[in-house]
Order: structure tokens, then C-alpha cells, then sequence
């Protein structure tokens, strides 16, 4: 039986914890074998770090399941996104598929899962190739950000991954949300 659409966004996501434990954001499985994509400053200058899948239950909430480690793999500060790679996995890991923003238009609605307070949220494309705090090529989103939102994965319509939401304006209450095209995302980290 096919799963349920909002379950099917969060089988890919992760939540991401520091080395420490403390601080962190959200993330998004983006391979079989173990790599995760989230924004680059949820790195905070750690190498190790803690990674979660995430489960919706039946009552609508989620909960964290199978904590395990990560280690930093590729780092691109001038676009905000970074690669890391869950150390022990198994096998044929819940990766997202990937969407092509050429299909996505202004006034589209698109899907944010991110994690600390906020959720998986809907919310429409406000604008494309927007430049926010000296980053190029983003989406504006018309979703609150938050903390623990920077790294969650955006989805279409069709639950495929379309982008990583690497900030929000904060002067403005934290709307809108800017994320960054995968298209952009894949050259800057999955390049050999």
C-alpha cells in the first residue's frame, strides 16, 4: 500500500544534534549509503555529529528514533550547506528523491519539514533568485522560520526534495523562510 504523502516527507528528514549534543538543526538523507545535506552554520565549526530519522506518528507528532553519528564530509560556506556521513547505517537508507525547481512556480506551495519549533509546514513561493545575507539563488518562502528549521528539507508537491532552507528574515519576525535550489546544492557539495 503507498504510504500517506506528509509520512512519505518524513522518512528522508533528520534532525541534526552538534557533538555535543547541544544546538543544531535539521537535515535531509540524501543517499542510500549514509549522506545528509543541512546548512552549513548548523555545523557551528563541529566535525562530529548527531543525526536522527525521524517518524510521523498516528496522532500527527513525531518523535526521533535510531540517534546515530555523522562526521562532516564537505563544508561550502559561501553558499551555507554542508555533506556529512552517517558512520553505521543500514542498508538502503530512506533517501529523498530529487525535483527539479524548473517545474516549481511562483505562488506554488511547497513543504518544510524542520525540527526545534517548527514542523512540517505548507507555504507558497514568494519569490525565486532572490539574494538574502550575501547568498545568491534562493527561494523566498512564505513560511515562519525558527530555530532548528536552518537544513530541513522542502519538498514539491509530489514529495520531491526542491531545496534546503538554510534561513529566515529575522527583522521581520522571522518571515520569510530562504531556501536554496538543490540544483545549487548538488553542485556545491556532491561534486567530486
Amino acid at each position: 500500500a503507498a504510504r500517506p504523502f506528509w509520512e512519505r516527507l518524513t522518512t528522508s528528514a533528520v534532525r541534526v544534534r552538534k557533538g555535543s549534543g547541544k544546538g543544531g538543526g535539521s537535515g535531509v538523507i540524501v543517499s542510500k549509503d549514509g549522506f545528509v545535506i543541512t546548512a552549513g552554520h548548523v555545523t557551528g565549526g563541529f566535525t562530529v555529529f548527531q543525526v536522527a530519522r525521524v517518524r510521523l506518528e498516528p496522532d500527527g507528532t513525531f518523535s526521533e528514533y535510531a540517534w546515530e553519528y555523522a562526521d562532516l564530509v564537505r563544508l561550502n560556506e559561501a553558499h551555507d550547506i554542508a555533506l556529512l556521513r552517517i558512520r553505521e547505517h543500514p542498508k538502503d537508507l530512506p533517501a529523498a528523491a530529487i525535483g527539479d525547481m524548473a517545474t516549481v512556480k511562483v505562488g506554488d506551495y511547497l513543504y518544510r519539514l524542520g525540527f526545534g519549533d517548527v514542523r512540517l509546514t505548507k507555504g507558497p513561493v514568494l519569490r525565486k533568485e532572490v539574494k538574502f545575507d550575501k547568498m545568491e539563488h534562493l527561494l523566498e518562502l512564505g513560511l515562519v522560520g525558527g530555530p532548528g528549521a536552518s537544513g530541513g528539507p522542502v519538498f514539491d508537491g509530489k514529495g520531491r526534495l526542491v531545496a534546503i532552507e538554510l534561513a529566515s528574515d529575522r527583522s521581520e519576525g522571522s518571515y520569510p523562510a530562504y531556501a536554496l535550489p538543490m540544483k545549487y546544492v548538488l553542485e556545491t557539495v556532491m561534486r567530486d
